[in-house]
């Protein structure tokens, strides 16, 4: 059904009808349906007439969780421009990368030191998003219609998290974000009486996409927060002020040990993607909230592929079933390919056109390898993460899966490292607590996989680097660990 009605025709038609109801809660203030709507139309307008915007503009904004942010992005996205979320805390070399690939004709900034590395360069005009908020809300400034937007325009230029590689410039049409909200709110349920708990970073296809743009294509509530806390997500619930959750792993990690995980009981929908989420974090929270945590698995290039169901079985380990027109098979060395209405058309090249990424007739490489059971997706882990040892293949999460069931092991990272022996030696990263040793963990390995998976060496540590939404970041780690290896 790509090609079907905007998005932001679902915004129009369920902000009218519900102009008294909470759109969105921030710490400190309340905006409703009716003043979203007409705060987004005057903005959108007054960004428009200041910086001669139209739907062929370009437009980069600093994502951060605070009411100014969030009302540009949607006043932006409602104007007709295309917008690129960036990520507050890229270094400036980082920043130079995205803003010379995505060409922005204005940057809106919220951090002071960024804003006068910008102001340096000749090709993009800069502006303080406060500022920049507050005086588009002045009562002189008169709203006008949007905008819109054709199905097939680009509304976003997201960028890769970049673990693995240079973050890359990947364009997405309008058609591809309504056919996934819309695929996503039925497979769930999502309806206008839900209440969303998003402190998910606002850069990233999953905060985003899924959950703000989601949740306002619905017409439910959204508590942003800036950054996570599981003490006010445990209040929410229990208040029933909210009813759904959308995290990753780390988030329910932390929900767990902190002893709020019971809270989730009072949830009607709870969602963990962005990394997998291991079998035992699902095990004990379903022990001690009742909850299955519904696993997705998506990219950037893809958006949401699969899903566990809503109604019927959450499958451990799972990233769940295929969405509706979404095709996945895999290569003879198990890598998952994808074909859907999703799925990207190219990469943003340096020269601002589109670099083919795959054709009609020709599935995407996700790098992922993975495997179905009945018709259930599973993720076996990163192609360029496979271990190859003595000239066997090892892939990293089975051998994380085994060790995250020591009682004591909070988190675990395994990689391979270079060997002139083995080639690779397989190396696991362990935080844990309370006393562990490296023979133990070895020998529970071993009574549970093969001997060639059981680590030649164990490191204790006291954390795991992981980019800003909670993913593992192994490049980063056998960068720290091996160097010089």
């Amino acid at each position: 059904m790509v090609g079907g009605e905007s998005f932001l025709g679902l915004w129009s038609d369920n902000w009218s009808n519900r102009r008294l109801r909470d759109a969105l809660i921030f710490k400190d203030k309340k905006i409703s349906y009716g003043e979203l709507d007409a705060a987004t139309l005057q903005v959108g307008s007054y960004l428009s007439d200041r910086f001669e915007l139209d739907r062929s503009t370009t437009v980069a904004i600093m994502a951060k969780s605070c009411e100014a942010a969030v009302i540009l992005n949607i006043a932006l996205v409602r104007a007709g421009c295309t917008l690129v979320p960036v990520n507050p805390s890229l270094s400036l070399d980082e920043l130079a990368h995205i803003v010379t690939t995505a060409k922005p004709k204005l940057f809106i900034s919220f951090n002071a030191e960024i804003s006068r590395y910008l102001k340096k360069r000749s090709d993009i005009e800069v502006a303080d998003g406060e500022w920049l908020y507050q005086d588009a809300k002045k009562p002189s400034m008169c709203g006008v219609a949007a905008y819109g937007r054709s199905t097939e325009s680009t509304t976003l230029i997201a960028f890769t998290s970049g673990t693995t590689a240079a973050p890359k410039g990947v364009p997405i049409s309008n058609s591809s974000i309504s056919w996934n909200l819309r695929t996503l709110a039925a497979l769930w349920e999502l309806n206008s009486e839900d209440s969303l708990y998003l402190s998910l970073p606002l850069f990233h296809i999953h905060g985003l996409v899924v959950g703000l743009y989601g949740a306002l294509s619905v017409g439910a509530s959204v508590y942003v927060e800036d950054r996570y806390s599981p003490a006010v997500l445990e209040q929410l619930l229990r208040s029933r002020d909210v009813n759904t959750f959308f995290g990753v792993p780390t988030m329910y990690h932390r929900l767990l040990v902190s002893g709020k995980a019971d809270a989730l009981s009072y949830a009607r929908l709870v969602v963990s993607g962005s990394a997998p989420l291991s079998q035992v974090l699902f095990e004990d929270i379903f022990e001690t909230s009742g909850k299955a945590v519904v696993e997705r698995y998506g990219m950037t290039e893809t958006l949401i592929i699969s899903s566990n169901p809503y109604r019927g079985e959450k499958r451990r380990g799972s990233v769940g079933i295929p969405l509706p027109e979404t095709n996945v098979s895999f290569t003879d060395e198990e890598e998952i390919l994808i074909s859907g209405p999703g799925v990207l058309s190219g990469y943003l090249a340096e020269d601002g056109q589109i670099e083919a990424a795959v054709s009609s007739s020709t599935p995407f490489a996700t790098g992922d390898l993975g495997h179905m059971v009945d018709g259930y997706l599973y993720i076996d882990g990163r192609k360029k993460d496979l271990i190859i040892t003595g000239g066997h293949n090892v892939h990293p999460f089975e051998v994380e899966e085994a060790i995250s069931r020591i009682s004591n092991v909070l988190e675990v990272a395994v990689v391979g490292k270079p060997s002139l022996e083995w080639g690779e030696e397989v190396t696991a990263f362990v935080v844990a607590d309370g006393s562990l040793d490296e023979e133990t963990v070895r020998r529970f390995v071993g009574g549970r996989l093969s001997p060639f998976k059981v680590p030649k060496s164990v490191v204790f540590v006291e954390s795991l680097p992981k980019n800003v939404i909670g993913k593992l970041d192994r490049r980063t780690l056998k960068a720290q660990c091996f160097e010089g290896s």
